[in-house]
Protein backbone atom coordinates (compact mmCIF):
# COMPACT_ATOMS: atom_id res chain seq x y z
CA UNK A 1 0.00 0.00 0.00
CA UNK A 2 1.69 3.59 -1.03
CA UNK A 3 1.47 6.13 1.62
CA UNK A 4 0.32 9.35 0.73
CA UNK A 5 2.94 12.19 0.67
CA UNK A 6 0.93 14.27 3.50
CA UNK A 7 1.36 10.97 5.46
CA UNK A 8 5.00 10.77 4.33
CA UNK A 9 6.05 14.42 5.08
CA UNK A 10 4.01 15.33 7.91
CA UNK A 11 1.54 12.72 9.40
CA UNK A 12 4.88 9.73 10.03
CA UNK A 13 7.16 12.40 11.27
CA UNK A 14 4.94 13.73 13.96
CA UNK A 15 3.86 10.51 15.00
CA UNK A 16 7.16 8.22 14.78
CA UNK A 17 8.57 11.45 17.07
CA UNK A 18 6.41 11.44 19.85
CA UNK A 19 6.43 7.88 20.02
CA UNK A 20 9.82 7.33 19.50
CA UNK A 21 11.35 10.41 20.89
CA UNK A 22 9.58 12.21 22.76
CA UNK A 23 7.90 9.62 25.21
CA UNK A 24 11.28 8.02 26.27
CA UNK A 25 12.68 11.78 26.39
CA UNK A 26 9.47 12.46 29.23
CA UNK A 27 9.79 8.98 30.95
CA UNK A 28 12.86 8.10 30.72
CA UNK A 29 15.84 10.04 30.18
CA UNK A 30 14.62 12.75 32.36
CA UNK A 31 14.29 10.42 35.36
CA UNK A 32 16.96 8.32 34.76
CA UNK A 33 19.46 10.62 32.32
CA UNK A 34 20.57 7.28 30.81
CA UNK A 35 21.74 9.19 27.44
CA UNK A 36 23.31 6.45 25.37
CA UNK A 37 21.11 3.58 26.79
CA UNK A 38 17.86 4.82 25.97
CA UNK A 39 19.32 6.30 22.28
CA UNK A 40 20.42 3.05 21.41
CA UNK A 41 17.33 0.60 22.46
CA UNK A 42 15.12 3.57 20.62
CA UNK A 43 17.18 3.53 17.79
CA UNK A 44 17.35 -0.09 17.41
CA UNK A 45 13.01 0.23 17.35
CA UNK A 46 13.03 2.71 15.18
CA UNK A 47 14.75 1.09 12.76
CA UNK A 48 12.75 -1.88 13.27
CA UNK A 49 9.40 -0.02 12.48
CA UNK A 50 11.39 0.74 8.69
CA UNK A 51 12.05 -3.34 8.04
CA UNK A 52 9.46 -3.43 4.95
CA UNK A 53 11.71 -1.07 3.38
CA UNK A 54 14.94 -3.56 3.74
CA UNK A 55 18.09 -3.50 5.87
CA UNK A 56 19.87 -0.99 4.25
CA UNK A 57 16.94 1.54 5.00
CA UNK A 58 17.03 0.26 8.65
CA UNK A 59 20.60 1.10 8.98
CA UNK A 60 19.64 4.33 7.66
CA UNK A 61 17.16 4.77 9.95
CA UNK A 62 19.02 3.36 12.79
CA UNK A 63 21.57 6.36 12.52
CA UNK A 64 19.15 9.29 12.05
CA UNK A 65 17.75 7.23 15.11
CA UNK A 66 20.67 8.39 17.03
CA UNK A 67 20.76 11.91 15.07
CA UNK A 68 17.22 12.46 15.66
CA UNK A 69 17.64 11.42 19.15
CA UNK A 70 20.53 14.01 20.33
CA UNK A 71 18.52 16.50 18.70
CA UNK A 72 15.09 15.34 20.82
CA UNK A 73 17.78 15.90 23.93
CA UNK A 74 19.00 18.81 23.06
CA UNK A 75 16.74 20.91 21.18
CA UNK A 76 13.23 19.51 22.17
CA UNK A 77 10.17 18.09 19.86
CA UNK A 78 9.86 20.42 17.43
CA UNK A 79 13.42 20.15 15.93
CA UNK A 80 13.49 16.47 16.08
CA UNK A 81 9.82 16.24 13.63
CA UNK A 82 11.44 19.09 11.70
CA UNK A 83 14.19 17.32 10.70
CA UNK A 84 12.39 14.06 10.18
CA UNK A 85 10.32 15.85 7.62
CA UNK A 86 13.58 16.95 5.79
CA UNK A 87 14.59 14.02 5.77
CA UNK A 88 11.12 12.16 4.12
CA UNK A 89 11.41 15.43 1.88
CA UNK A 90 14.83 14.29 0.68
CA UNK A 91 14.07 10.51 0.31
CA UNK A 92 10.80 11.55 -1.71
CA UNK A 93 12.99 14.46 -4.20
CA UNK A 94 15.97 12.63 -4.56
CA UNK A 95 14.75 8.57 -3.33
CA UNK A 96 16.99 7.68 -1.22
CA UNK A 97 14.89 4.43 -0.55
CA UNK A 98 15.08 3.55 -4.31
CA UNK A 99 19.08 4.38 -3.98
CA UNK A 100 19.14 1.98 -0.79
CA UNK A 101 17.06 -0.91 -2.20
CA UNK A 102 18.25 -0.24 -5.76
CA UNK A 103 14.83 0.98 -7.04
CA UNK A 104 12.89 -2.13 -5.04
CA UNK A 105 10.90 0.45 -3.39
CA UNK A 106 8.59 3.29 -4.12
CA UNK A 107 6.55 5.92 -2.01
Amino acid sequence: MKQSLFGAVIRAPIVEEIIFSFFPYQFLYLPTGMFWEIGLVRSVLFSLIHWKFGLPFMIYAFIFGLVGWAIMVNYGLIFVILAHCLLNIIDWRIGTRRILTKGKFTL
